[in-house]
């Protein structure tokens, strides 16, 4: 097994992800999309601090969202895909493709 980056060891499971975003009463997109933004994340080997440099979006957003304690809005989101070399619409299939393989949708 691969050796983990330590910031990976601050993001939420993808289950509690899930569960904040219920309690919270979000759309579960929401949801998918926090998941596939960490997977992304991850597989590029970013910090917040490599997103918000990429995405121009703040730091503390990013935290917040990272942790669901915020829900950003589509230009956020926009920014984010943006800056993670893809359009809108790829990330937003990412993570409904997410979603229905965990049978959310």
């Amino acid at each position: 097994m691969g050796k983990r980056c330590h910031f990976e060891e601050s993001f939420l499971k993808p289950e509690e992800i899930v569960k904040r975003c219920k309690e919270n009463g979000c759309e579960l997109f929401c949801a998918g999309q926090v998941v596939i933004l960490q997977r992304l994340m991850l597989e590029r080997k970013w910090r917040p601090a490599d997103l918000v440099r990429h995405s121009s979006v703040k730091r503390s957003m990013v935290s917040c969202v990272l942790k669901m304690e915020r829900f950003p809005t589509s230009n956020w989101w926009y920014a984010v895909a943006k800056g993670l070399d893809l359009r809108m619409s790829e990330f937003d299939r990412l993570a409904e493709d997410w979603l229905h393989s965990e049978n959310l949708l």
